[in-house]
């Protein structure tokens, strides 16, 4: 199994939402030095772990801010630097892996080192031989240091090297949205749910050694299916000892082990959560059904967006328009409902609104985000115009990190990956 890390970056979700996350910012902390015992976790009980899978009741009145510092160590950011003619357009999804990051962009994958230096690009979009007509999704498979592109105009996948050369392509024929790779022969699909009574599932399970597929699965319930329809952030995560698996209405994440699938982590939400008789009414659409959960407040694993660590599962709930994240320490059992983080690490004494600040991946040793420029310029310049002269240029003496993103940042500039380094 590869070993990768993911972002995965999705906008339309943020605007359509309205979520704009609040960062109130303060001095600088000192690791080790910070009380965070007032921070609200979740009572003794509602994590629970029996013959391999943990079972969470998520209750959202314990929801508050966590202080960046009360999770990571230090921040800092790279600069994504390309040549002439290689624009880095609106990024839909930022692997991490064998020292590279490869950025999906404008139907091409852009390679660049991890100080941010342009390497390479797989740019074969197009309809001849040896191009794929759509690059809906791509995995880089680290032991055979090969990038693979999921292209759902031909139902193939493509296979390139790290400098772009085609190595083969071969078709699957699923009307696929996200895959991944479990062993060297087999991968799994996230298939359209228009298509699911066909397919017999939204995941399966394909061998490229028979050609046929040797399993799927769905574990949703078929009337939900119909009326919540979705745009996941990421259905897939790799950790070094598992493929996770999960998609809205399902409210579980699975664990993938060959061909086999199984529950890791179950949520339940109680009286918040979508109760069993709301899928009954024949005459519901898609849009009516969206309009009541919205107005009943229906909580739920939507837009999906999850990732674990060695000490960490983190994921997206949605309770009607209100978007949290459930930071849950397996060691402790014990979760955070996050709706507001605190970004105390960098920017000081400013509140910011900023519609990218959840970190989508999060690594053995630090979690990703990818910035905007005008997620960086808009706290700058309100910083600015809130002190003196003075105060402005001290500040920036003071603050290294801050002054790089100051002198280096412009409109015109690259997004920025910013790594944040656990505690």
């Amino acid at each position: 199994m590869c070993n990768l890390k993911v972002l995965t970056i999705n906008k339309w979700f943020w605007f359509s939402l309205g979520i704009y996350l609040l960062l109130s910012c303060s001095s600088k902390k000192v690791a080790g030095t910070e009380d965070y015992s007032s921070l609200p976790v979740s009572k003794p009980g509602l994590v629970s772990s029996k013959n391999g899978i943990t079972s969470i009741n998520v209750v959202s009145t314990i929801a508050g801010t966590v202080p960046y510092s009360a999770l990571f160590s230090s921040i800092e950011y790279r600069f994504l630097t390309a040549p002439p003619g290689i624009l880095v357009g609106e990024v839909r999804k930022l692997v991490e892996a064998d020292n590279r990051f490869f950025l999906r962009s404008n139907g091409r994958v852009l390679i660049f080192d991890t100080t941010g230096k342009f390497l390479a690009k797989v740019d074969q979009q197009g309809e001849g031989p040896g191009q794929y007509r759509s690059l809906t999704d791509f995995i880089v498979d680290t032991a055979a240091h090969r990038i693979e592109v999921l292209d759902n105009y031909s139902f193939s996948v493509f296979t390139f090297d790290y400098t772009g050369k085609l190595i083969n392509s071969w078709i699957h024929g699923l009307l696929a949205f996200k895959f991944q790779k479990i062993s060297p022969d087999r991968y799994v699909f996230y298939t359209d749910k228009e298509l699911v009574a066909s397919y017999s599932g939204r995941f399966q399970v394909y061998d490229r050694r028979s050609k046929k597929v040797v399993n799927s699965f769905d574990y949703i319930n078929k009337k939900r299916l119909k009326l919540e329809a979705f745009l996941d952030v990421n259905n897939f995560f790799v950790t070094p000892h598992s493929l996770l698996a999960s998609c809205s209405g399902s409210d579980t994440i699975f664990s993938i082990h060959a061909a086999k699938i199984a529950p890791a982590y179950v949520f339940d939400f109680g009286k918040e959560g979508v109760p069993a008789d709301a899928f009954d009414d024949k005459n519901q659409t898609e849009a009516s059904f969206a309009e009541k959960r919205m107005k009943n407040e229906f909580m739920a694993l939507y837009f999906v967006s999850f990732a674990e660590s060695e000490r960490y599962l983190i994921t997206q709930v949605v309770k009607g328009k209100t978007v949290f994240y459930l930071w849950l320490n397996k060691a402790k059992k014990q979760y955070q409902l996050v709706k507001y983080f605190t970004d105390d690490l960098v920017f000081e004494g400013q509140r910011i609104s900023v519609s990218e600040t959840f970190p989508t991946h999060f690594g053995t040793r630090h979690a990703l985000r990818l910035l905007a420029p005008e997620a960086i310029l808009m706290p700058l310049d309100s910083m600015k115009r809130a002190m003196s002269a003075t105060d402005w240029q001290k500040l920036l003496h003071n603050n290294p990190t801050l002054r790089q993103l100051h002198e280096r940042v412009k409109l015109e500039s690259n997004p920025l990956i910013q790594v944040m380094t656990y505690r």
